[in-house]
């Protein structure tokens, strides 16, 4: 049993471990993928950083693995296209919380993904600016082997992704926080739910779109919610150092239960772990009631044994990199940690609080 956390010191606050039940695995390519990914941003969009050694402090947290870690299963000839598009995701969103000026950061990788969007409906011609180029070039590779309805689901993932970024701006911008349920909503769409698990079950080279739209829709939308609130609580808690040092506020749940709850930080950070520890165990019931349903369709039991992974990988390649812990890095998951926030005031401002 972990023992109870108290309060930590003025501009810090302990992580509690993370780590529970759910499966890790790194792909057997990793290594050659995240070289092959590293070089290939460097070539498309590298000069965007600002300076040569702004980019290699990018590529210094090896974001290439990430997917290496969320698609350990992932075909070989499939796996360079996920490596790439998580890669880019990342800087993607690096440049953005560097914009300057107020309220203009989610602007750009909005018009971008809106661009990238038209081009895959074929409404406008293939973008030439450099970002812009680069997306419309991994999505080229990850969707031209996938069957017609598989690739309109992942179009309608990016579509949503894009709209779920949209819709957190005014609440970004007014620094202000919706209900946790509103939140998670919102999350659903900005943490881009449909796609990522489109893409895991195209990684595993299956395509199920017969499955999600049959008689298990409402179990698998369900084993899906739960994935993914596990998952986007997971990357709150680890990112948190990162946006509160960068911004000086996060748009996550810790900081809208110091808002609207009026906890500390650390009880915050105590009460988003413990939903993550309760969304894994909802998750890993749900798993185990739908694998009983389908016992021999192999086809779902691979998919579901790929989210377990893309779960689990999610949360170690968090914790291994520096683009959360600098120089702490890397982390036990399976092991308290105390995380010290440079720059960042004590306690939070006083926020409106927006119905809903």
């Amino acid at each position: 049993m972990t023992p109870a956390l108290t309060e930590a010191a003025p501009s810090s606050y302990v992580v509690p471990p993370l780590a529970g039940r759910l499966p890790v695995a790194r792909h057997p390519d990793a290594l050659r993928a995240e070289q092959m990914s590293a070089r290939w941003l460097s070539a498309r969009a590298g000069s965007l950083a600002g300076s040569p050694d702004a980019f290699a402090a990018y590529q210094r947290q090896r974001n290439g693995l990430f997917g290496a870690f969320a698609h350990p299963q992932a075909r070989a000839d499939r796996l360079q296209a996920l490596v790439d598009w998580w890669n880019l995701a990342a800087f993607i969103d690096d440049l953005s919380s560097r914009a300057p000026g107020a309220g203009h950061a989610e602007a750009g990788p909005i018009r971008l993904l809106s661009t990238l969007h038209e081009v895959w409906q074929g409404r406008t011609a293939a973008p030439d600016a450099p970002l812009a180029a680069a997306v419309a070039d991994v999505w080229q590779r990850l969707t031209e082997d996938m069957p017609a309805r598989q690739k309109a689901r992942a179009g309608e993932g990016l579509k949503e992704l894009v709209t779920g970024f949209a819709r957190e701006v005014p609440w970004r911008r007014g620094r202000e926080f919706p209900s946790l349920e509103k939140y998670f909503g919102l999350r659903w769409q900005s943490f881009g739910s449909d796609l990522l698990f489109t893409l895991t079950e195209f990684g595993l080279g299956l395509d199920l779109s017969d499955t999600v739209h049959g008689p298990l829709k409402e179990d698998l939308d369900a084993l899906h919610c739960l994935a993914m609130r596990q998952a986007a609580l997971v990357n709150d808690v680890l990112s948190l150092r990162k946006e509160l040092e960068e911004e000086g506020f996060a748009f996550n749940s810790v900081e809208l239960l110091r808002s609207r709850a009026g906890m500390s930080l650390q009880d915050a950070v105590n009460a988003v772990c413990a939903l993550v520890r309760k969304y894994e165990a909802a998750y890993l019931a749900k798993r185990a009631e739908v694998a009983r349903v389908v016992r021999g369709e192999r086809p779902l039991l691979t998919y579901l044994d790929g989210v377990d992974h893309l779960l689990g990988g999610c949360l170690h390649f968090q914790c291994q990199t520096s683009r959360y812990h600098g120089g702490d890095a890397p982390w036990n998951p399976y092991r308290s940690r105390l995380v010290k926030v440079a720059g960042w005031p004590t306690s939070a401002p006083e926020r409106a609080r927006p119905n809903g």
